[in-house]
């Protein structure tokens, strides 16, 4: 009997090692096609000033790079059944299917990447509560609603309300008063990405001559969301030394400047 224990045991602990190694493969796959935006972000000036990964301009994208990216994620699903570690894979299934969609949006294919996104959304909210409150997973998701955000930048008047709340979305899962520096900085981005799409909304309600009230509100609500990302930025810089906190209230400075002359200007 104590013989048999330990050999299903010791078979266990080796279906485990070839399980984490299977997924380290796959990570690393992920890793050389679409590298995480966490370590490196940049302004894109292609994209009107949106903040887009640098590690993607790396190396040429392809469609199908996405395909590729695609076809393994249902991997993540079967490591996960298997893994002595769920949590951790489940983590990493949700990053993969949100760089699928920032894939898809660097290639402007905007409905493909809303699909990902989607998907990796509803991947998240089928998960026990416990793990959708991990740190990791609700990053993650911030992050999601923000590329679903940015998917719908070009999109028609009618569907500019639906990024607004993609971009809240993502604030109201970070605006916490424990949350910890990354989870302070994702904020700061999401509260820039949220005045860009406020701003540049009330200008097409001004032109399409929308009621004065909404132009006004969108306008007060944009420069507030600024403000904070601001805010926000200013105390980390002072507590840390980081490339990516200061090119992010760079630009937040750079908008802020951009407002004031184009206020001018309408006056």
């Amino acid at each position: 009997l104590v013989v048999g224990y330990q050999q299903a045991k010791l078979q266990h602990a080796r279906a485990e090692r070839t399980t984490d190694r299977a997924v380290q493969v796959i990570d690393e796959i992920y890793g050389h096609f679409a590298p995480n935006p966490v370590v490196s972000t940049q302004f894109d000036s292609q994209l009107e000033g949106e903040l887009e990964p640098s590690s993607l301009e790396q190396m040429p994208i392809s469609a199908n790079t996405a395909l590729l990216l695609e076809g393994l994620l249902s991997f993540y699903d079967d490591f996960a059944e298997e893994s002595h570690d769920s949590d951790a894979v489940i983590a990493k299934a949700v990053s993969a299917n949100r760089r699928v969609g920032d894939i898809h949006r660097r290639l402007d294919q905007r409905d493909e990447a809303r699909l990902s996104y989607l998907r990796a959304i509803d991947r998240i909210e089928g998960l026990p509560e416990s793990h959708q409150q991990r740190l990791e997973i609700r990053l993650e998701l911030a992050r999601i609603y923000n590329g679903l955000g940015l998917s719908m930048m070009r999109s028609a008047w009618e569907n500019s309300r639906e990024r607004l709340a993609a971009h809240q979305q993502a604030v109201d899962l970070l605006d916490r008063p424990d949350a910890t520096p990354m989870e302070q900085f994702e904020l700061a981005t999401s509260l820039y990405l949220l005045h860009t799409a406020e701003w540049r909304l009330q200008r097409v309600a001004r032109w399409r001559q929308r009621r004065r009230g909404d132009v006004e509100v969108l306008k007060s609500n944009a420069k507030s969301h600024l403000q904070k990302a601001k805010e926000i930025l200013t105390s980390l810089t002072h507590n840390v030394e980081s490339e990516q906190y200061q090119l992010l209230l760079a630009r937040c400075l750079l908008a802020d400047a951009d407002t004031l002359c184009q206020v001018c200007d309408e006056e």
